[in-house]
């Protein structure tokens, strides 16, 4: 009864069109991926199509022709991450498009010029955190 319930909890995520998705972004055929993960094109087409669950040594030939650990290749999608705190906000930060701007610049330099700033950098910051 329990393997009924995760089986169908892991179809209810869309697995049939994670692996849609994935096969189609490689440009892949079914009849490749069912080469790459040693089933046939019909097998392919039942779990895309119908979204069931294949059997583990398939679900791991896949996530390997895939390119992908079994974990990823299982996890349900992820929500996008949200922006950290500390990644600048260039469209209403003044202070972080000035900052971005000179960062940007710095990319002009000579290859000793920016180790120079770069130090100077690690510097302060250093200083500045032990001085907290």
């Amino acid at each position: 009864m329990l393997w009924d319930v995760t089986r169908h909890a892991y179809i209810a995520d869309g697995l049939g069109d994670r692996i849609r998705r994935l096969r189609q972004e490689r440009g892949w055929t079914q009849t490749d991926l069912a080469e790459r993960a040693g089933c046939s094109r019909r097998a392919i087409v039942y779990y895309e199509r119908d979204g069931k669950f294949p059997p583990a040594p398939v679900l791991a030939a896949m996530a390997g022709a895939f390119g992908l650990d079994i974990n990823s290749f299982m996890a349900p999608e992820e929500p996008a991450k949200k922006a950290a705190l500390d990644d600048p906000d260039l469209l209403t930060d003044s202070e972080d498009r000035r900052l971005w701007k000179k960062f940007r610049q710095l990319k002009t330099l000579p290859e000793r010029d920016k180790q120079t700033v770069l130090r100077t950098l690690n510097a302060l910051v250093d200083s500045t955190q032990r001085a907290s």
